[in-house]
């Protein structure tokens, strides 16, 4: 079953730059080495949202993440991430239950697959729901309570000039009792790009990108190197203006 012991808080990130008029899909987490991830369930945000980032036609809801709709996450090779998940627990209700997996599956939904094919490549089930030692579907550390973002009166995606605009007419909702909990560790065997989605519907999520430590460090490094030749350009330039044809 999934742990019950109350989770690690996720942390949030900065706002967008004032103006975004794009709902969703940022792709600035590598930047922050986020390792807490909390999977909630929020509106599509309209024409700007979800069928905007990822070209799909969604299913009116969506997986938010860290308070973010559909974020691209990263992750790196060996390294451990905490996954807290509030998509519902009651199977009867199909509105309000939605497993949270990793697959590199893009359009998820893996319970409306053949059984045969799950765990294989194109349906992995790589965290979240996963294949028990009976061959199985285990959904347990997928679910938990079910969380959502709702609209205060009335869907406002289409009014909202921004990001942050539309964002203020949304209010969480969680039910009572826990979230469920899962860590999931990235190895050699995971493709570069999964996908973190919904069992039981298509299109609620987006993408992951595992990269390998090495990679990690050269992306810092290119950040590094560029920081400092922003510092030298800045310094040439105050050397120059010292001239008095400056």
């Amino acid at each position: 079953n999934a742990e019950r012991h109350c989770p690690p808080l996720a942390p949030v990130l900065p706002a967008p730059a004032e103006g975004r008029t794009v709902f969703g899909g940022r792709d600035i987490w590598k930047n922050f080495n986020v390792t807490t991830f909390r999977a909630q369930i929020g509106p599509t945000g309209g024409s700007r949202g979800y069928e905007k980032v990822t070209g799909q036609s969604g299913w009116g809801i969506s997986w938010w993440i860290n308070e973010e709709l559909i974020p691209v996450l990263h992750v790196e090779r060996g390294k451990t991430y905490t996954f807290v998940v509030e998509g519902g627990v009651d199977p009867s209700n199909s509105a309000r239950y939605h497993p949270f997996y990793i697959t590199d599956s893009s359009k998820g939904g893996g319970s409306k697959e053949n059984p045969a094919v799950l765990g294989k490549p194109g349906h992995l089930l790589l965290a979240g729901v996963v294949l028990n030692s009976e061959n199985k579907v285990d959904v347990s550390n997928g679910t938990g309570r079910y969380c959502e973002w709702q609209h205060k009166t009335v869907d406002m995606s289409d009014e909202s000039d921004t990001w942050e605009s539309f964002k203020q007419t949304l209010r969480l909702q969680c039910d009572s009792g826990q979230p469920g909990t899962f860590t999931w560790t990235p190895d050699k065997d995971t493709p570069k790009l999964v996908y973190y989605q919904c069992f039981t519907h298509y299109y609620l999520g987006w993408k992951i990108v595992v990269t390998d430590p090495e990679e990690a460090e050269q992306a810092m490094e290119s950040a590094a190197s560029q920081v400092l030749l922003s510092h030298l350009l800045l310094l040439l330039f105050s050397v120059a203006c010292l001239v008095p044809l400056c």
